[in-house]
């Protein structure tokens, strides 16, 4: 990938703390704030906490294939980049387009939700919701334009911020048991019937939504400083420390709430509990400011995962090209533009809620493929890896297999069309580059 002004970037910007705030910050999000319900009403009890194990387990070959590949091809550009090594170009672009679509749609509808939960404390009115999410998008889209390392200062900066709260309330549930010598619901605590593959498998769910995000950490690998060390490290490390802390928050809520399953805002509450009234605002506050951590996160990599399809065999037009502060200006251009009329598109139709059926099928397609790729390049002893570093890659393709049977019916054809009109604006870009003064026709 090309990139204009190498020799003006002297020092790499993003370190070990970065990165790890990175995967964090991406793991993170909002699912947590609802998920203990959805475990508690499959596995009520104690019992629940297996899901969050359970999940993070299922996960972790896939974070130590993304950690190893990471590691082997230090560069930015994801699951593209690992895919072309190991398959060629064409199974790359496949794999680099339909991650990108992915990520627009998600963050789309992210925007979409951070501005729905900020009405309900502003009062903004639904005919300035688009307003609102136009000026979000266009903001913070110029903020995080202006380098790569001050970027990295604010997704790590509202890391910290939301997970203090977050860690409060585990905190609280100590101290207050700790006064009181017993747990505040033990009719809470046992539960009723035993734990089936089916209601662990419908637990699992609302786990493995909110425990996505880890496979972020290596997008801007070129970008780290001891790539080949910090990057498996912010990798594996995200996804343990939100297994361990999604694990402290459902113990919480189980301790504090009998009826847990009926609770639509389970840390809230939990919170109100330990901490009265206070601690259930600054948890219901905590939701926004993870949202908005969400928001920043997936507006800084979005362009990221389009830049690396900016080579002359995929779609071209320069959008690899990087300035001296690691921004690729015209895939950061590209995708302001489209966001915009993506949120255009979902205030006239309501568009995004279909489009986002894409997002889980591509996650599963990321893991399913990189673990092909660590596999592939492993056994031909490719990009330094030798044949022992195939271990986790087929446990990782058995957890792929697994998730996909979480697919609906409506996704298959979303994904075939998405690659249709993206393998269309390849051919385009293509035509387009032989035209171009100079370039020669292969």
């Amino acid at each position: 990938m090309g990139r204009a002004g190498d020799q003006g970037l002297t020092r790499k910007p993003l370190g070990l703390p970065s990165l790890l705030a990175l995967g964090v910050n991406g793991v993170v999000g909002v699912g947590i704030f609802f998920a203990p319900r959805e475990v508690a009403q499959a596995i009520p009890g104690w019992r629940g906490l297996s899901a969050y194990v359970a999940v993070t387990l299922l996960l972790l070959p896939t974070g130590l294939v993304f950690a190893r590949l990471g590691a082997a091809l230090p560069r930015d550009g994801g699951p593209y980049l690992y895919a072309r090594a190991a398959f060629g170009p064409n199974a790359a672009f496949a794999v680099g387009w339909i991650t990108y679509v992915s990520a627009l749609f998600s963050t789309a509808a992210v925007v979409v939700g951070l501005v729905e939960a900020l009405d309900e404390t502003m009062s903004l009115g639904v005919s300035l919701h688009l307003f609102a999410e136009l000026a979000l998008v266009t903001v913070l889209l110029g903020a995080l334009s202006r380098g790569l390392r001050p970027s990295a200062l604010a997704w790590s900066a509202i890391a910290i911020l939301k997970m203090l709260p977050l860690l409060a309330l585990p905190c609280a549930a100590l101290l207050v048991r700790g006064v009181n010598g017993t747990s505040l619901a033990p009719s809470g605590l046992a539960g009723a019937g035993a734990t089936t593959s089916h209601t662990l498998l419908t637990a699992a769910l609302p786990v493995l939504f909110a425990l996505q995000g880890f496979e972020v950490v290596p997008l801007p690998a070129g970008e780290a400083t001891n790539a080949t060390k910090t990057v498996p490290l912010a990798t594996v490390g995200s996804l343990l420390i939100a297994g361990a802390l999604y694990v402290m928050l459902h113990a919480s809520c189980v301790a504090a709430l009998p009826d847990l399953d009926r609770h639509a805002l389970p840390l809230a509450d939990a919170a109100a509990v330990y901490g009265g009234p206070l601690l259930r605002r600054i948890i219901v506050g905590a939701t926004s400011l993870s949202a908005l951590g969400i928001v920043v996160g997936m507006l800084a990599m979005t362009p990221r995962y389009l830049a690396p399809l900016g080579a002359p065999d995929s779609l071209g037009f320069g959008l690899d090209a990087q300035d001296s502060r690691a921004i690729p200006r015209r895939a950061f251009a590209v995708t302001r533009a489209l966001l915009l009329l993506v949120l255009c598109a979902n205030a006239m139709w309501g568009s995004i809620g279909r489009l986002l059926a894409l997002s889980s099928l591509s996650v599963t397609l990321q893991y399913g493929v990189t673990a092909a790729s660590l596999f592939a390049l492993a056994s031909r002893k490719e990009a330094g890896l030798v044949p022992r570093d195939r271990w986790p890659a087929p446990l990782a393709l058995g957890s792929s297999a697994l998730l996909m049977f979480g697919a609906s019916s409506l996704e298959i054809p979303i994904l075939a069309a998405t690659l249709c009109f993206g393998f269309i604006a390849r051919a385009i870009g293509r035509r387009v580059h032989k035209r171009e003064p100079g370039t020669r026709s292969s």
